[in-house]
This record gives C-alpha cells, structure tokens and sequence, in this order.
C-alpha cells in the first residue's frame, strides 16, 4: 500500500468518534427505550440502518454538487432532510440546489493528508534475519530482572524501610480522620445569637471581669496649666 494511502488510512480513525456522535446525538442512541434485550437490539440496529442510509445520502448529495464527500454537513444534512420531504420535495436535490445557501455545503475543515511519494523501486525490503521483535521493559521488573549499562550498575540501590506500607496506613488514616472532622465542622450547622442572648452573654462577662479600682486623677482635679486653675472649684 502506498504511503499517502495509510496515512490518510489513519487519518480517518477520527471517523470512528463521528460516528459515535451521529448515533448518540442525532439519532437518540444516549437514550435506551427500554431494558428488553429484544428492543434495545431493535433500536441499535435502527440507528445503524438510519446511519448508513444518511451516509449514502450524504454520497449521492456530493457526487451530484460535484464537491468532496467532507464538504457536505452531515448534521445540516439531517437537519434539512425532514423540512424538504414534509414539504412535498425531493431532499436529495433541494439539497443539491441549496446546499451552498443553507451551508449544508461548505469548504471542509479536515487537515489536508500529505505524504512523500516513494516509487516502489526506492523500496528496499528488510533482510530476512532482521529482529522485528524486541524484549519487553515492564515497570514492576527488578534490576536483577534486566541488564543495566555498565555506568549505572554500581549505583547502591535503594533501600525500602521495612514498615514503609504500616507507616503509609497510618498517614493515610490520619489524613481521612482530619479530612472527616473538617466535614463534620462544616456540616454543622451555626446558630445565631439572639439580641437578648447577646446582652446576657454581655452582662456575664462583664460580671466574671474584675473592675479595678477607681483613683482619683490629681491631673484631672487640678490641671498642671495655669490658665485653666480658676476654673476648678478648690477641695
């Protein structure tokens, strides 16, 4: 196979989640009618005849607007069938005459597949003894397990206190009980104090305090300015 060919090959696996799209979101397959088998099978196999049949549309559509088969909306396409065919006309060509009008055609917005062409003569096959397999690397190997470069096999290797997994179950239960109690201290619910609460709360407080003594201020009975003397009454 030519190598524009498997390129574009696996260009279209995106037609596969398209594919999935049409069936779910345009022909209501999110949405099972009922728990039967018999009937879950009935409306898979609706869907899929529905599709194929819009596909095919969907071919005829491009082949006489003479444009490329990704230029014709599919969703556009679903969407303007019904309206033409309640109006008595033939969807595929209303379609055809007013595709580019309604926007059912329109420049397609796929990436454009590129490849080199190689002229089979420039193939040069591989040898026959050469090693299409190599030795699978799996993360739980050990070093014992596979042979490491000769600049990393005298490194120490690590080691693992033996509690390490009774001390990882404590932290964890440690971290799920403060996790806990944060939820419950949020999920508890806050009342508000009534005016008459706050006031007796007020009051009890002020009771508990210890009030200090009161001191005559001699700079408050008589003030150190002299302009201010006279005014004071004498003891």
């Amino acid at each position: 196979m030519p190598l524009l060919e498997i390129a574009r090959l696996y260009a279209r696996r995106w037609d596969i989640e398209l594919a999935f799209l049409t069936l779910k979101e345009y022909l209501g397959l999110h949405l099972i009618w009922s728990s039967k088998s018999v009937v879950v099978l009935a409306q898979v196999w609706a869907c899929l005849i529905i599709a194929q049949v819009l596909q095919a549309i969907r071919v005829e559509v491009a082949l006489r607007a003479e444009v490329d088969l990704f230029e014709v909306s599919l969703p556009l396409l679903i969407e303007a069938l019904p309206q033409f065919g309640s109006q008595g006309h033939d969807g595929i060509a209303e379609c055809v005459r007013q595709g580019r009008r309604l926007g059912i055609i329109r420049p397609s917005t796929r990436l454009r597949i590129e490849a080199p062409e190689i002229p089979p003569e420039k193939l040069v096959p591989l040898p026959k003894d050469s090693v299409l397999c190599r030795q699978p690397h799996y993360p739980h190997q050990t070093s014992s397990d596979k042979t490491l470069p000769s600049d990393k096999q005298n490194i120490p290797e690590i080691q693992v206190h033996p509690e390490r997994d009774r001390i990882i179950a404590i932290l964890m239960q440690r971290e799920a009980l403060i996790h806990a109690e944060a939820r419950q201290a949020k999920a508890k619910p806050k009342t508000v104090p009534t005016k008459t609460e706050t006031m007796e709360g007020s009051t009890a407080r002020a009771a508990l305090r210890p009030m200090p003594p009161v001191q005559p201020d001699p700079s408050i009975m008589r003030p150190p300015w002299t302009f201010l003397q006279p005014l004071v009454a004498s003891a």
